[in-house]
């Protein structure tokens, strides 16, 4: 039994109830884009979507595999890579960057951002600037 199955064992959370809710806060989240509040806690995103903690809690573990705030930073890394890619010449620093997508700490944000893609932001930008580099010069 995985620690997962023994921590939700007593949990009246149906799978069909569990699916509900994950696709309703997940779009909540995406629409409402309250991953750009740095400021966003789990009590504060349960209170919107008028569940109760401890549910929102056992949906982003079960559901997503993940903590609240892996969930949340899974969401800024992708506007990050988002706003890198569409503003590929844009002089925009790192720790701006991540200030815009939400992240309290350029530090923070770095770490995540390697975190989920492997690499920092600066080697995704400037892997990304050479990809689009070579994509215009083929136009020629």
């Amino acid at each position: 039994m995985t620690n997962e199955n023994i921590k939700y064992k007593t949990s009246r959370l149906s799978e069909e109830k569990l699916t509900e809710l994950a696709l309703r806060i997940g779009n909540y989240v995406e629409t409402n884009k309250v991953y750009l509040n740095p400021l966003i806690r789990m009590n504060k995103l349960a209170e919107e979507l008028k569940i109760q903690n401890h549910i929102l809690s056992q949906v982003i573990n079960r559901y997503y595999k993940t903590s609240f705030f892996e969930f949340i930073n899974s969401y800024r890394i992708k506007k990050a890579i988002e706003q890198i890619s569409k503003n590929t010449n844009n002089k925009m620093k790192i720790a701006s960057l991540g200030f815009y997508c939400g992240f309290n700490t350029r530090t923070s944000f770095i770490k995540s951002f390697k975190n989920h893609t492997g690499v920092s932001p600066s080697k995704f930008k400037l892997t990304e600037n050479n990809s689009n580099n070579k994509n215009l010069n083929n136009i020629n």
